[in-house]
């Protein structure tokens, strides 16, 4: 599979700018993949993190939709595991 991302280092790079900037921006050491947003005990609304759907769109503009979907893969499971295997 990383014979197929020929753009991985520059990728990365990328990336790293995008979740940097969102740390600064809420001053904070993580991200969490998703946000939570609580309206009531009964109403809550769950999504991606707002670095996770940065990084999407810049690699859909950039790439295109399938190629620009496998890059955020690779980038979030690169960040993700570090190259570990998830058990």
């Amino acid at each position: 599979m990383q014979k197929n991302w020929l753009t991985k280092d520059s990728d990365l790079k990328v990336a790293v700018n995008i979740i940097k900037k969102h740390l600064g921006d809420k001053d904070a050491d993580t991200l969490g993949l998703f946000e939570i947003d609580v309206y009531d005990k009964d109403n809550l609304d769950i999504h991606l993190s707002e670095w996770v759907l940065e990084l999407a769109e810049y690699f859909y503009k950039l790439y295109g939709k399938e190629q620009g979907d496998f890059v955020t893969q690779m980038v979030l499971s690169k960040c993700l595991t570090d190259g570990h295997t998830i058990h």
